[in-house]
Formats: C-alpha cells, sequence, structure tokens
C-alpha cells in the first residue's frame, strides 16, 4: 500500500456520488490488487426491511473496488478518475442469500490480466470471517466513454 497520500476517501476514487458508493474503506492496494471494507447498517441503499443486504449487491461490490484499482492507478499518473464498464461475471457464487446488517464485509480483487484496449479481468472474493462469495469479473475502462455512449 502506498504510504502517501493519494486520496481521502472512496468518493475521491470512483466516479460515483452519493449513495451509490457502496464501499466505505480502501483497507490496501499493490499493483494489481485492491481491498475494500463495506459496514453493512441500517439506511444502507440496498438493505431490507431488517437492515440486510442481498447477496448479489456484492457484484456491485466487487465492480466498485475494481473501480477504486483503477481510480488509484488514475491519480497515481496524475489522471481524473474515469467512468468504467462491467462487462460481465463467470460464476457468481454467493454461500449465503444476504449479508448480514451490522457485518463488515471484505472485498478483494487482483486483476488476472489486462490487455492494450483497457479490458482486465479480476478474480474477486467477499469474505466476513469466512468466504461469503466470489467470482471472475471482466470490465473495461475505454479511452473516451463518450464514443460508446454515442455509437449505442
Amino acid at each position: 500500500m502506498a504510504t502517501s497520500k493519494l486520496f481521502n476517501s472512496v468518493s475521491d476514487l470512483l466516479p460515483h456520488r452519493g449513495e451509490m458508493i457502496l464501499l466505505d474503506r480502501i483497507e490496501s492496494w499493490g499493483k494489481d490488487y485492491l481491498e475494500a471494507t463495506v459496514l453493512h447498517h441500517d439506511g444502507n441503499l440496498f438493505s431490507d426491511l431488517d437492515g440486510n443486504v442481498p447477496a448479489w449487491v456484492g457484484l456491485e461490490y466487487m465492480a466498485q473496488a475494481i473501480c477504486a484499482l483503477a481510480g488509484i492507478r488514475a491519480l497515481k499518473k496524475g489522471e481524473p478518475v474515469r467512468i468504467g464498464l462491467l462487462l460481465g461475471t463467470r460464476k457468481y457464487e454467493a454461500r449465503e442469500t444476504h449479508f448480514r446488517r451490522d457485518s463488515k464485509i471484505t472485498i478483494r480483487v487482483k486483476q488476472i490480466y489486462m490487455d492494450e484496449n483497457n479490458l482486465a479481468a479480476f478474480n474477486c472474493t467477499i469474505h466476513s470471517d469466512r468466504l461469503l462469495a466470489e467470482a471472475q469479473v471482466k470490465a473495461i475502462q475505454p479511452d473516451n466513454i463518450q464514443n460508446i455512449i454515442k455509437s449505442s
């Protein structure tokens, strides 16, 4: 993990705003990995009436952790944080139906590869005291997102 103050909070690393920032803290990172935490509490955007968060939200946790790693890379180069796109996942496997209220979970993402077009694949896991979910996630960070939006 870098020792200098590269960013103040998760919001400095993501193009998301407000309640859509689901990660609470970046714990550590390196060249090809990042570890983040989420603290589940009442009022969480995706909480059900009991304060639990459905396990399918874990895929967004993974995507935001990947985006945070891209944000760190951008800031280290003196570039702005940019939008990335989640392309898909292989075998998102959740071992529980939800993340429990008042629990702390850790999201780990490790880059497997990245090509010259910024298409990348990551092995991702979510843990508490045990493995809760895992997947391989593919994402891309195009050089010019506007070109993709216009061609859609």
